[in-house]
């Protein structure tokens, strides 16, 4: 129960600044919205018409960064990573994501966003302790199956992964990830080497217990 506990209380203070992070880069941009609408009411008000597209042109690319870090086409599963991989970058962690997700999957939308976000709550946990961290993500369709794989970098080498050495949060965070992995028959593969932890895991986008179509 004290194990739960402080998991429990981890996720949800890691929840608290995930949400914090989000709201004061959307403060920035709202600062800045008023600034550079200013900008453009001048530029129009003098019919300064190729210095208003130049502004514009600008903004466009500076925005671009504050736009979601990945766009895998399902837009509950995009809250989930978008949220841990903010938290990552704004304190210094070099990311590397790529998602692509089909919007109809034949797994719970729930159960694919917490697998997910232990994932990526590990992946960060592990970085942080490092001089040069980093999370590697990539998720795809592969064969019939939705295919997820994430390395980060940590220290040393994991030899035991349930192990409390990695900490109790980490292994309660595993133990969700293969429930998970488990009731929707995929497979797990977890490997570690020398600074370096890395997950793979594979979904069938098809479930064996599914009922026949027919006419």
């Amino acid at each position: 129960m004290k194990n739960n506990e402080q998991y429990f209380s981890r996720v949800i203070d890691q929840h608290v600044q995930e949400v914090e992070s989000i709201y004061r880069n959307m403060r920035g941009i709202r600062h800045d919205y008023k600034n550079q609408l200013q900008v453009l009411k001048t530029h129009l008000h003098f019919n300064q018409i190729d210095e208003l597209s130049d502004y514009l042109n600008q903004m466009e690319h500076e925005l671009n960064p504050v736009d979601t870090i990945v766009q895998s086409g399902n837009v509950a599963i995009d809250a989930v990573i978008n949220s841990k991989l903010s938290l990552a970058k704004n304190n210094g962690i070099q990311l590397d994501a790529k998602a692509v997700i089909p919007s109809e999957i034949p797994f719970s939308h729930l159960d694919l966003g917490i697998l997910i976000g232990n994932l990526l709550s590990n992946a960060y946990e592990g970085a942080l302790k490092c001089s040069q961290p980093f999370i590697r993500l990539y998720i795809a369709p592969i064969k019939g199956n939705l295919y997820i794989s994430c390395t980060n970098s940590t220290t040393g080498k994991i030899e035991n992964f349930m192990s409390t050495k990695i900490g109790t949060d980490h292994g309660l965070g595993i133990n969700r990830i293969n429930q998970i992995v488990s009731k929707y028959e995929g497979h797990i593969h977890r490997a570690s080497e020398e600074g370096v932890f890395a997950s793979e895991i594979t979904l069938p986008l098809t479930l064996k217990n599914e009922p026949l179509v027919t006419n």
